[in-house]
């Protein structure tokens, strides 16, 4: 509470106005108000004096509003509210009584939570786009690989479609961004050659970087394999490369290398002594020596006007995820390297990953295939059919569980989206299971498989795709169900 006269001058300051304003009430008397609550300008709000002038010319409390704001003693900025009150003697006004809250805490509070409700609502509308998005690409590419199956021999043909394919890596590189922003992303590790993975990023780095910066390949043939989740070592990379293409400000390189290295006994990590090495060297300004540290703050970036967000805090949660190490070198007076390094996997301690395997002859079977995206629906029976199989097309777990019982026969294979209206995959699988013992299950989607959901289903019986999918895929993984069915079977 602040007391003043009908001049505006401060008679009294009580001790909560004292901690807000900065100012004891001994040094503040005869002080004008405007001068003790010191009124931001930018907030558009009358000085001290004129808010004296306006409380007696209404004859009523005055309300301050709850966008204001004052400056302390000390420069410090608070948010406060309140109202002035005329005071009387006699019926006279003899001056003001200031009643003041600090809501800085509330403020801050309300803010807060507003921006956890917009980052809660974008994270939903882009985990829809990915679905959808994914839905999308898996038509394209399925109509783009056709196109290419039935005319090898026209050049121009394949030119399209090879386009059609450089289109689908950049967006499907965007609907990984957008999966990560909708917190719905999961770790998929898998045994990775990195080479490989690095060389397919010169194309997505070019629709990326600036024009002046040339993207140059040093790969050490024969390096080593690693364990990691391929969508998350390419995300790295890019951001990565973004960071590198900021930093140049003329023509310039960024050269990303490998190589297979040996450390020697008793460095990072102790029981670990091969890994693979993947630098990328910019031609950039130097880093200042507590770069790396700074680096791995999620708001952090050595050109302000360039803000990343969480996008190079992703880089380090990436590499983290492999077990990997990351490292700056910027002793030059120009340039970075920036140093990931990958344990090495240990020849023979996984096998060929099962996607890699032709598909196999043809084989009869029954379908179920549950999905209500008509296009995708269209584009598996089709590729099915030709193979042999006889499907059942469903459009929801509902009419999946009408389908099965107006068709006596065995149903040898069920493949259902995961996420659908009214009944999820999972749950039609284990109905259905319980009608067709012998039944495999192969559960897609375009968001990343919840262990909790689907945990009664793991083992061999049960596999997972991921959208976008090509025929080849799935096919793949539909008859290494079924013909292990058949093994069983036999023994």
């Amino acid at each position: 509470m602040i007391v003043t006269d009908l001049r505006g001058r401060v008679e009294f300051l009580n001790a909560a106005a004292e901690r807000l304003t900065g100012f004891q009430g001994s040094t503040s008397e005869q002080r004008r108000l405007q001068d003790v609550l010191q009124i931001r300008e930018s907030h558009g709000h009358p000085a001290g004096d004129d808010l004296v002038n306006l409380a007696i010319m209404k004859d009523g409390p005055l309300a301050l509003g709850k966008d204001l704001a004052i400056v302390t003693a000390s420069g410090e900025t608070r948010q406060i509210e309140g109202e002035i009150s005329v005071r009387l003697s006699a019926g006279v006004p003899t001056g003001t009584v200031v009643t003041l809250r600090d809501i800085t805490a509330r403020n801050w509070e309300e803010r807060r939570t507003h921006e956890e409700q917009k980052l809660s609502a974008v994270s939903r509308l882009a985990g829809a786009v990915v679905h959808e998005l994914k839905n999308l690409l898996t038509v394209v590419q399925e109509h783009s690989e056709s196109l290419e199956n039935t005319y090898p021999h026209l050049v121009p043909l394949q030119d399209s479609t090879a386009g059609i394919r450089q289109a689908m890596t950049a967006v499907t590189t965007m609907t990984r961004q957008l999966q990560t922003l909708s917190g719905a992303e999961a770790l998929r590790p898998k045994v990775l050659e990195l080479n490989s993975l690095v060389e397919r990023l010169p194309a997505v780095l070019k629709s990326i970087l600036p024009v002046r910066v040339e993207v140059r390949l040093a790969l050490e043939p024969a390096i080593g394999r690693i364990f990691a989740d391929p969508a998350q070592i390419e995300q790295a990379i890019t951001h990565l490369a973004q960071y590198c293409g900021g930093r140049i400000q003329k023509v310039g390189t960024l050269t990303i290398s490998t190589a297979r290295v040996v450390m020697e006994p008793g460095l990072w990590p102790r029981h670990l002594r091969r890994y693979v090495r993947l630098t990328m060297e910019d031609s950039g300004c130097s880093l200042r020596a507590q770069a790396a540290d700074e680096f791995l703050e999620p708001a952090w970036d050595a050109n302000p006007s360039r803000p990343n967000g969480l996008g190079l805090f992703t880089v380090f949660n990436a590499i983290a995820a492999a077990n990997g190490h990351f490292s700056i070198e910027s002793e030059s007076p120009s340039g970075a390297k920036f140093i990931m390094l990958f344990p090495e996997m240990e020849a023979g301690v996984f096998s060929p990953d099962a996607e890699a395997r032709p598909a196999t002859l043809p084989m009869a079977g029954t379908i179920l295939f549950v999905e209500n995206n008509d296009a995708i629906r269209l584009l598996v029976r089709n590729a099915f059919e030709k193979r042999g199989y006889r499907v059942i097309e469903a459009r929801d777990g509902n009419e999946a569980i009408l389908q099965s019982r107006l068709h006596t026969e065995a149903i040898d294979l069920l493949i259902s989206d995961i996420a659908m209206p009214a009944m999820d995959g999972p749950t039609l699988a284990r109905k259905l299971g319980a009608l067709h013992p012998e039944m495999r299950v192969i559960l897609i989607s375009s968001r990343p498989i919840d262990p909790s959901a689907v945990s009664e289903l793991a083992g061999t019986n049960t596999r997972f795709v991921r959208k976008p999918f090509t025929q080849r895929d799935l096919l793949t993984q539909a008859e290494g169900l079924l013909n292990g069915n058949q093994k069983s079977a036999r023994n």
